[in-house]
């Protein structure tokens, strides 16, 4: 790392440090015999740190850190007293519209959003790929709520005979990238009063009986995914009739989302569902 800052050094050095007590870095201590004074510090990564560097696919949890952590999404959580108390998405109530209107306006948040939602969408269904094999025997799939359709990339890319349609509102696709082999559809007749176009909007005049998948349905205040079964669909409110008309007699309803535990646990994996349940209500 190249600096014109002296000090740098110990300054990085103080950094890792807090890490490292966090354990988030592995610390090692080098002695000199002949001054303790003169003892180092040398870091290396732990099985958290993993999860912070560039793997194979070019992604990391990284980009989610700017995201959550940043101006435009911190500044709603003091909103998130009133929205409790009088109803309404603190996001709105601090920003005067929903994340995906706001996005349009300011650049910079969009592309940390889009690049957040890049990285972690490339990491899920790569792991999805490599157990779920319901794709096996589709020929059409629709992505509600696709966002840049890199999940539905992914997907089509391995199983190549099946066409796919990325539906979403029009403010989303319009950046969806240009991906061979997969259909771009731009639905007018989809709304996102919320912060989340495909957990709390509603979309009529979808693509006529495909075969679907649907992801993140869990809407703001609404707590955890309920599912209930209707024959061999799998249904998750709010979907309404108009997409349940859309699935053909063998068709299929693909759910991917985390499950809130009924009794809050202390593992790695409750705490995050947990913070991305709340973090939902701002």
């Amino acid at each position: 790392m190249s600096t014109n800052n002296p000090d740098a050094p110990i300054m990085v050095d103080r950094m890792l440090r807090i890490l490292a007590s966090h354990s988030v870095l592995s610390c090692y201590v080098v002695s000199d015999e002949s001054a303790v004074s003169n003892a180092r510090r040398l870091y290396s990564l732990c099985p958290v740190s993993n999860y912070f560097v560039t793997n194979e696919d070019g992604v990391s949890w990284g980009p989610l850190i700017p995201l959550e952590q940043g101006k435009v999404l911190m500044d709603s959580w003091p909103h998130l007293n009133a929205s409790t108390r009088e109803g309404g998405v603190a996001f709105e109530r601090t920003h005067g519209m929903n994340a995906f209107v706001y996005s349009r306006s300011d650049q910079k948040f969009n592309h940390v959003f889009n690049t957040a939602m890049y990285s972690q969408t490339t990491i899920v269904v790569k792991n999805i790929l490599k157990f779920y094999k319901g794709f096996d025997d589709l020929k059409q799939l629709v992505d509600v709520g696709g966002g840049l359709g890199v999940f539905l990339n992914q997907i089509t890319s391995k199983y190549p005979h099946i066409k796919g349609i990325n539906y979403d509102l029009p403010l989303v696709v319009e950046n969806d990238p240009s991906y061979p082999e997969r259909e771009r559809e731009r639905q007018q007749h989809c709304s996102a009063r919320s912060r989340s176009r495909h957990r709390y909007g509603e979309c009529s005049g979808a693509p006529q009986r495909p075969r679907m998948k649907v992801r993140s349905t869990a809407a703001p205040g609404k707590g955890a995914l309920e599912l209930r079964l209707r024959g061999n669909i799998v249904l998750a409110p709010p979907f309404n009739s108009n997409t349940f008309s859309t699935i053909p007699d063998h068709g299929k309803v693909i759910v991917v989302d985390a499950i809130l535990p009924i009794m809050p646990e202390n593992s790695f994996a409750a705490r995050n569902t947990l913070a991305l349940d709340v973090g939902i209500m701002t």
